[in-house]
């Protein structure tokens, strides 16, 4: 439910919009930092790269170093630490690599060992032990060809090269089978194209390639399950092949960056919010490079590349991209109730991050039913934490409160978020008090508290 009042309206100022050579172009809201761990592996491309969400790891495949390697590394977000399994798929290129959610492994198939013979084997990772799986059905052997999440905790696997021709199927991995799928629309064949898996919206999104010989192309192409779906944006980045994407959960945006352009290596940042593509630009800038890995650190909220093939060397560098000004939501301290139950406040599912010009939705349930329970939102940008001497909870919050209608035990609450630079990195608190008409005392209950901070995206 909307409040009457939207306490972040009086900061509201206009902003005039950005725009330069056709694409929507952004003030700097984002931004590439360079790592500098003490380990890294080293200069390589041709590899992949996959985050397990699990245990928090970017995970590497081998690629092409000198010579090409059989290593697999791991990224913390600090160090890159080199994992010891006692078996492992063969040194390889080109290969693809996925994280499958729905059974925390990570999966990797194809691929060729560096003089052309491709592979078909598929092998999953569970953090400690590389083993080889054994479907009745398999894609045939190929190299450059997508590998992403799809819907119904499947992956998908579009394309590539298997050594003499370009291809055009489509294939979904269940966890113990592949399974050749026949959509109504599908892209054309192409390999050294990229996929990410949109997991908000469901969609596999897919852009460029090659088609064969030679002929880059600037499509982009969902899958939804069932079917390919291309989707035509007024803007979009330039044909290009060996790029690499990536979901990035916290913004809701597939990041794509570099790869190589019909004219040269390629140092462009793309996003894609299921409509539109943006080109983002930013103070810094990785070097422009081609067949380099990518991949979205969740717990961190990091965008993380690393190596691929600069102009005449291999690269061996980390980066990490994301928001100048990160949103944050924390619940904090716990509530109290006179009754059994005690309300319970968090962000949604669907709107969990307070972003500049979006809304922020809030719900609360475990709410005491009956005529004479009024819920209300006490929202404000002080936090003075003091207790009260009658129903002493953890947190409290300093504010304006919004009576919130109620429904079976539960309330929602929309804040909408002005769309003005000037708010970012404001921290703002709200907790729900419940009071009660007839009882005594007044005050009901209170639910946990939360503190947010709005970022921008």
């Amino acid at each position: 439910m909307s409040p009457r009042r939207n306490p972040l309206d009086r900061r509201r100022i206009l902003v005039p919009a950005a725009f330069a050579l056709g694409a929507t172009l952004l003030p700097a809201q984002t931004q590439w930092l360079a790592a500098n761990p003490g380990t890294s592996p080293a200069p390589r491309g041709n590899r992949a790269m996959a985050y397990d969400s699990t245990r928090g790891r970017v995970v590497l495949f081998s690629g092409y170093a000198i010579p090409v390697s059989a290593e697999t590394w791991e990224w913390d977000g600090a160090n890159w630490a080199l994992v010891t399994a006692a078996s492992a798929p063969a040194a390889r290129i080109n290969h693809a690599l996925a994280f499958d959610f729905a059974r925390s492994l990570v999966v990797l198939f194809g691929g060729d060992t560096g003089g052309g013979t491709c592979q078909g084997d598929t092998w999953t990772w569970d953090g400690a032990v590389w083993v080889q799986r054994s479907p009745a059905t398999s894609p045939s052997p190929r190299n450059q060809h997508a590998m992403g999440g799809a819907p119904g905790d499947r992956l998908v696997m579009f394309g590539g090269h298997d050594g003499s021709s370009v291809v055009a199927d489509t294939w979904e991995w269940d966890g113990t089978d592949w399974t050749l799928r026949n959509p109504a629309n599908s892209p054309s064949a192409r390999y050294a194209h990229a996929m990410a898996y949109d997991s908000g919206r469901g969609r596999s999104v897919l852009f460029g390639g090659d088609s064969g010989p030679g002929f880059l192309l600037a499509e982009t192409w969902e899958w939804d399950g069932s079917n390919w779906i291309r989707a035509i944006p007024v803007v979009a980045p330039g044909p290009r092949v060996n790029f690499a994407m990536a979901f990035d959960s916290a913004r809701s945006r597939i990041v794509l960056f570099g790869g190589q352009s019909p004219v040269g290596l390629l140092a462009d940042t793309w996003e894609w919010d299921g409509s539109t593509w943006i080109q983002r630009l930013t103070p810094m800038t990785p070097q422009a490079r081609r067949v380099a890995g990518l991949a979205f650190d969740t717990s961190r909220g990091r965008t993380v590349i690393f190596g691929g093939q600069g102009a005449g060397s291999l690269l061996g560098d980390t980066w990490e991209y994301g928001p100048v000004h990160p949103a944050a939501y924390v619940a904090t301290g716990s509530g109290c109730s006179a009754a059994a139950a005690t309300p319970v406040l968090a962000a949604t599912a669907s709107a969990p991050l307070p972003w500049l010009g979006s809304t922020f939705t809030l719900r609360v349930t475990q709410l005491p039913v009956g005529a004479q329970f009024a819920p209300f939102l006490v929202l404000g940008f002080s936090n003075p934490n003091r207790p009260l001497p009658w129903l002493p909870c953890v947190q409290r919050v300093d504010g304006e409160a919004f009576l919130v209608p109620a429904s079976g035990g539960a309330a929602g609450f929309d804040l909408n978020i002005p769309a003005d630079p000037a708010i970012l990195g404001t921290m703002f608190h709200a907790q729900v008090a419940v009071l009660d008409a007839v009882g005594q005392p007044l005050l009901h209950a209170l639910s946990n508290g939360m503190m947010g901070t709005v970022g921008g995206r």
